[in-house]
C-alpha cells in the first residue's frame, strides 16, 4: 500500500514488487485431475486425490479398476520438485493386491511406463512411502506389472513448484493461445490463433482445488472467462480438448 500522510493528489504510473515465491513442501496432488485405465464399482480415479486416506472401500474414498494390467495417474498441472510420495492402501481386505505395482514420475501425458522414471515398487503395507526422490515431474503414475485389480485409498505427492514450471509448453494443436488482460479483474479473454477444438476450460487454485469449469465450443476464436468473483491471487487454467490435446496457462486475479 502507498498511503499519503497529508492531503494531496496521489498518482502512480506503476508499482513493481520484486521477490521470490515462498515454496512450502505440501501435498500437491490433492484435487488434481486423475485418470485410470478402467473403473469398477464406482471406484473413480479422483477418489485417490480427495484428501481422504480412509482405506475401507464402503466409505467411498477408494479407487478400483477391473482385473487387468491397469494404471492410475494424476496430473499435477505444473512441473514440481518432488521429494516424496505416499501411497495409501486398502485396509478392509485385499491389501496384497497392490503388490507387483510400481510408481513412476514423468512429464509426458502417457500411460506407458517407458515414458516415465520409475521411483519404487509397492507392497502390501497400509502406507508405502517413497522418500528422498529429488526429481522433477508433472505426472505421477501407479502401474501394475501383472493382471489384478488396482485399488488406492490416497496418493499423496509432496514437493514444491519447480522453476522449470514457471512457463509450461503448450500441447494443443490450436496454434497457441493468448490470454489478456493478465492480471485480470473482471473478465479474462482467451484468444485462439486458429479455431479451437470442442472442449472444456477448468480453473484451479494453486492448491489444486477446482474453482469452476465452462465449455469451449468448437471453431470458436475467443472465450471470455468471468473472474470477478475469484479471490485475488494466482490461478491455473486447464483447457482440455476432445481430440486429446490441452493448453495450460497461469493468470493472476487482481483485487476488486
Amino acid at each position: 500500500m502507498v498511503h499519503r500522510n497529508n492531503s494531496n493528489f496521489l498518482s502512480l504510473a506503476e508499482v513493481e514488487v520484486y521477490g521470490t515465491l515462498i515454496n512450502l513442501v505440501q501435498n500437491i496432488a490433492v484435487n488434481k485431475p486423475a485418470t485410470q485405465s478402467s473403473t469398477l464399482i464406482n471406484g473413480v480415479a479422483s477418489r485417490a486425490v480427495d484428501g481422504n486416506t480412509n482405506g475401507v472401500y464402503r466409505q467411498g474414498s477408494m479407487t478400483h479398476t477391473v482385473n487387468e494390467i491397469g494404471w492410475w495417474r494424476v496430473d499435477l498441472l505444473d512441473i514440481y520438485d518432488i521429494s516424496s510420495i505416499k501411497i495409501h492402501n486398502r485396509t478392509d481386505c485385499c491389501a496384497d493386491r497392490i503388490e507387483n505395482s510400481s510408481v513412476y514420475v514423468g512429464n509426458v501425458n502417457s500411460s506407458n511406463p517407458n515414458d516415465y522414471t520409475k521411483v519404487g515398487d509397492l507392497n502390501g503395507l497400509t502406507v508405502n512411502e517413497l522418500s528422498n526422490l529429488n526429481l522433477q515431474g508433472r505426472y505421477v503414475m501407479v502401474h501394475r506389472n501383472n493382471s489384478n485389480f488396482l485399488s488406492l485409498a490416497e496418493v499423496e505427492v509432496f514437493g514444491t513448484l519447480s522453476r522449470a514450471g514457471n512457463k509450461l509448453n503448450n500441447h494443443a494443436d490450436n496454434g497457441g493461445i493468448n490470454i489478456y488482460p493478465n492480471p485480470a479483474n473482471e473478465v479474462l479473454n482467451i484468444e485462439f490463433q486458429k479455431p479451437a477444438e470442442k472442449g472444456a476450460l477448468t480453473v484451479y487454485d494453486l492448491l489444486g482445488k477446482q474453482i469452476f469449469t465452462q465449455n469451449v465450443e468448437a471453431k470458436t476464436n475467443n472465450v471470455q472467462v468471468p473472474v470477478s468473483q475469484l479471490m485475488p491471487g494466482t490461478y491455473i487454467m486447464l483447457l482440455q480438448f476432445d481430440n486429446g490435446t490441452y493448453e495450460i496457462e497461469r493468470f493472476v486475479k487482481l483485487s476488486n
